[in-house]
């Protein structure tokens, strides 16, 4: 078959790799960039072509200008953990904007997260982004504006919820933790396959400048979910007061669904489980 599209995937992990995959099996030539050395047979071994690029503080690695000589860029770089560190993100992402403005890259897919949005206590649309957010937050919107008003190219933002999948257990993350608040309080989830089908979904349908939201369609309780994931894994369950909070919010994802004529592989988180 021939080759229907380069891309470049910044940012080879966790996600950067299956998706990786899957556009190989899309008759994609697919370029990944990683900051570990070691990682580099590993995306090899799967076909994605692998380049050592380092993002902090700057952008370096060899052969840079190879990497971004491609059709697509998708960025897989989501902010550090660290706060310290987070105040740095905004200005990495401007470095990869400048760099793919000067590339021969015409279409660039942002991956952020719903941490763009405060807690409103309703459900929550692409227009709600912004407010007195968390440092995080703020980093992901300015981040996302660098990409959006970048000269010369098409970018799209992908708005991902709380990410699980293979790998990614929500079992492991509360589980024997107890004084836990906000059990009643809905959660919002994506599995990695749907992560994966919206992303090729978007590229093959050439949906560009648009935002969306990503979250499964059901939003079960916090501790509905979590304690069900911890009872898979054969885990102590994590232990919530009764204590009621109102400070959520619930992910709306019809724009997406709507635009993309997608329906979830995975709706329901809770039946998601059994998947992992």
């Amino acid at each position: 078959m021939d080759i229907e599209k380069t891309i470049s995937i910044i940012g080879c992990g966790w996600l950067g790799i299956p998706l990786g995959k899957q556009l190989l099996e899309c008759c994609c030539f697919v370029k990944g960039s990683t900051q570990h050395a070691e990682k580099l047979p590993v995306l090899r071994g799967h076909g994605i072509e692998p380049f050592l690029l380092s993002l902090k503080p700057t952008l370096e690695g060899s052969n840079v200008d190879e990497f971004f000589s491609s059709e697509i860029a998708i960025i897989l770089i989501p902010p550090s953990r660290k706060p310290h560190e987070v105040s740095a993100y905004p200005e990495i992402i401007q470095q990869l904007v400048h760099q793919i403005v000067k590339s021969p890259i015409e279409k660039v897919l942002f991956i952020s997260a719903t941490s763009v949005y405060l807690d409103l206590n309703r459900e929550i649309t692409e227009d709600d982004a912004g407010g007195n957010l968390p440092l995080v937050g703020k980093a992901l919107l300015e981040a996302e504006n660098h990409v959006r008003n970048a000269k010369g190219i098409q970018a799209s933002v992908l708005r991902f919820s709380g990410l699980f999948g293979p790998g990614r257990h929500p079992g492991r993350f509360f589980s024997g933790k107890t004084g836990l608040k906000g059990g009643g309080n809905p959660v919002n989830f994506i599995h990695l396959e749907d992560c994966i089908h919206i992303i090729c979904q978007l590229i093959k349908q050439d949906k560009w400048d648009i935002t969306l939201n990503a979250s499964a369609d059901c939003h079960p309780t916090k501790k509905e979910f979590y304690t069900h994931a911890a009872t898979l894994l054969d885990l102590d369950a994590p232990k919530f007061t009764d204590e009621q909070t109102t400070s959520f919010k619930i992910i709306n994802s019809n724009h997406l669904k709507e635009a993309l004529d997608y329906q979830f592989i995975y709706p329901d988180p809770l039946e998601a489980l059994k998947s992992l």
